[in-house]
């Protein structure tokens, strides 16, 4: 689909209190040639947001294995024992 963009940043210490600019209405106002006739709007939906955070000073907790044939409580108490 057209308009759909992925898109990767990296927030860290020396620019964690920038803003991250996820649409641009500008670029879409500057394609539009006869604007008196058109009723510009815009808007954007984030389909998925995803974090990462590093903390070196935690220690890093096994992962279980877990399959999928497991049952709920299976699963459950695996998590528990880490």
């Amino acid at each position: 689909m057209r308009g759909i963009k992925n898109m990767a940043t990296e927030i860290n210490a020396s620019n964690w209190h920038n803003a991250v600019e996820l649409f641009n209405g500008a670029i879409l106002e500057g394609l539009i040639t006869d604007r008196c006739r058109y009723d510009i709007t815009a808007y954007a939906y984030v389909s998925s947001l995803n974090a990462r955070c590093y903390i070196p000073s935690l220690n890093q907790s096994k992962i279980p294995k877990i399959y999928p044939e497991y049952s709920y409580y299976q699963r459950w108490e695996k998590k528990q024992d880490v």
